[in-house]
């Protein structure tokens, strides 16, 4: 009820005003967009390719909504939304999208900037970030890569550091928030809330870039893309996080297993190997291949994913069986129910899963 309320309020404060947008893109071409989101090898590239189709073509609302419920995480749902809405034929329309939510402070937040963006352009007023509606990740329920098995500064302690650094002047402010010792750890959520403090967005950036390597939960960093507002500084930051991942892999193997998540590969490595899969015509050598290339190596759920498409529908469970253990976000493996055919297997992989 609360969130058939809260839609109505939306389309509400939807106003006529529409982009210079008015001829949608193509179903081919919306087809091809579709395809090069659900064929990236990881979330990140699934991100950039969506960003950048969100901020070059135009689309109808229901298109918007195809392309946004792709991603399986409303924090992810809710960048691409923010982009595309600009370029939108029928703002009218939009409320569609909110259909695809189960989250509802990532629905607000979606509507809040509904909101503050037709007010904007109706005004001609800048567009400020909403820090009150951005998404913290729950550091408690944080299951994936763990950067040297630390513990975030206790709450206490971070209270009187964002203390510290609150109510000065902007270049004080960040010449603080840059010195803090070295040797302490934080959540992205805190990290995110020090980043909070900056009203200009390359001091945010600034911020996040400087606390890559103190972050703990490293692998919740697409959090910290909802303080930054441009595409290239989005790339930015990701290009720190995948940088220091690859000079610095520190972590351990997230379900605690003999495994040390330590050589974790590139999404252009990924590709790499699948090139070379590609090759390998006999199925039994062809999986060989694939276990061999796993050993001392970690990937993501989506690089597994890519992989594992590679080969035939009934061996699809053993290898997704065997890859758990060379996971780096094992808490996002479930996912892969999908490259399953079979009811028996997908059954058998909900056993398997329960068990780990």
């Amino acid at each position: 009820m609360k969130k058939v309320t809260l839609v109505v309020l939306i389309i509400c404060k939807l106003s006529a005003f529409s982009q210079n947008c008015s001829t949608p893109v193509s179903n081919i071409l919306l087809s091809n967009i579709q395809n090069e989101i659900l064929s990236a090898a990881t979330t990140t590239l699934a991100l950039q390719k969506g960003r950048e189709a969100a901020q070059s073509n135009c689309f109808t609302s229901l298109q918007s909504k195809d392309i946004i419920q792709l991603y399986l995480q409303d924090v992810h749902k809710t960048e691409i939304a923010k982009l595309i809405y600009p370029n939108i034929t029928d703002k009218r329309n939009f409320f569609v999208v909110y259909e695809v939510y189960t989250n509802a402070p990532a629905l607000a937040s979606l509507a809040r900037f509904v909101g503050d963006y037709t007010m904007q352009q109706a005004t001609g007023a800048s567009i400020v970030l909403d820090k009150f509606n951005i998404m913290l990740p729950e550091y408690e329920k944080y299951t994936g890569i763990k950067i040297n098995n630390q513990q975030p500064l206790n709450k206490n302690d971070f209270t009187l550091l964002l203390n510290s650094i609150t109510n000065l002047n902007p270049q004080t402010q960040l010449q603080n928030a840059l010195t803090i010792d070295p040797i302490k750890y934080f959540s992205m959520a805190q990290v995110m809330e020090i980043a909070k403090l900056f009203q200009n967005e390359n001091m945010r950036l600034n911020v996040l870039q400087h606390y890559v390597g103190q972050i703990i939960d490293i692998s919740n960093y697409p959090f910290a893309l909802q303080l930054l507002t441009t595409l290239a500084n989005k790339n930015i930051y990701q290009q720190s996080i995948h940088n220091y991942l690859r000079n610095n892999s520190t972590g351990n193997s997230p379900n605690n297993g003999s495994f040390s998540c330590r050589n974790i590969i590139t999404d252009a490595e990924a590709v790499n190997i699948k090139n070379s899969l590609e090759k390998i015509k006999l199925t039994s050598t062809k999986s060989k291949q694939y276990k061999a290339v796993l050993r001392n190596k970690c990937l993501t759920t989506l690089q597994i994913k890519m992989l594992v498409l590679l080969f035939n529908n009934t061996e699809r469970l053993e290898l997704v069986k065997y890859s758990y253990d060379y996971c780096s976000d094992v808490q996002n493996y479930y996912k892969l129910s999908d490259v399953l055919v079979y009811n028996i297997d997908i059954e058998a992989f909900s056993d398997f899963m329960i068990n780990k």
